[in-house]
């Protein structure tokens, strides 16, 4: 009986040793945590293009960076009607974020940036889309909505 009471003893002491062994240890040393950052931005257009696509803009996101390609963006939403007005922006300081929503039915659709977050080496664009309440006019529309930045060569992601 007592190499039993011998054998149980071990396997308890064993088992004690072990769950001891398992104990969470906490660091004291330097923790690799990633600090979020609001970034500012400015809205300088928000509207809708109505050229049912005549104007030939996907939907999806244009990162501008010099003078160039913001008049030649400008000139393609411009095509068809007035849809984007003289801005003068210094690319030296600045950068456009624009992004423009697929083709819709009618009228009363927008989109808007509603914050923009920085991680590490990405910007992360918040945006909000709404639907018209209620009856809307029956218009083919692609709303857009164009912000302004401090100059950034980061990457660069839509989120709704």
């Amino acid at each position: 009986m007592k190499k039993k009471h011998i054998l149980y003893l071990g396997l308890a002491l064993g088992t004690m040793i072990g769950i001891q062994s398992c104990k969470v240890v906490e660091e004291t040393g330097p923790t690799d945590t990633l600090e979020v950052i609001e970034t500012s931005f400015k809205e300088i257009a928000n509207n809708s293009l109505h050229g049912n696509g005549a104007e030939k803009i996907e939907e999806g996101v244009v990162v501008i960076n010099s003078e160039k390609d913001w008049n030649a963006l400008r000139t393609k939403m411009n095509s068809v009607n007035q849809s984007m007005a003289e801005k003068s922006i210094d690319f030296k300081k600045n950068t456009v974020l624009v992004y423009f929503d697929g083709i819709k039915g009618s009228g009363g659709h927008t989109v808007e940036v509603k914050k923009i977050n920085e991680l590490s080496e990405k910007l992360y664009v918040v945006m909000a889309k709404k639907k018209p309440k209620g009856d809307a006019i029956e218009i083919m529309t692609q709303p857009y909505c164009v912000v302004l930045i401090d100059k950034t060569d980061k990457t660069i992601s839509f989120t709704e």
